[in-house]
């Protein structure tokens, strides 16, 4: 699973992955950049 961030704007990012075999794209998560970004980590866990 290759995961991937695209900057939407300039206060958000799109975080995805791709599953090729699948030919699917798993949306994560769209982050506020505003965040600190040591609160991501914790962020994808609990969502995950």
């Amino acid at each position: 699973m290759n995961t991937y961030s695209l900057v939407i704007s300039k206060q958000t990012t799109l975080f995805y992955d791709i599953l090729e075999n699948k030919s699917q794209i798993d949306l994560i998560a769209f982050w506020n950049n505003k965040q600190n970004p040591k609160y991501f980590d914790t962020y994808i866990k609990l969502n995950l």
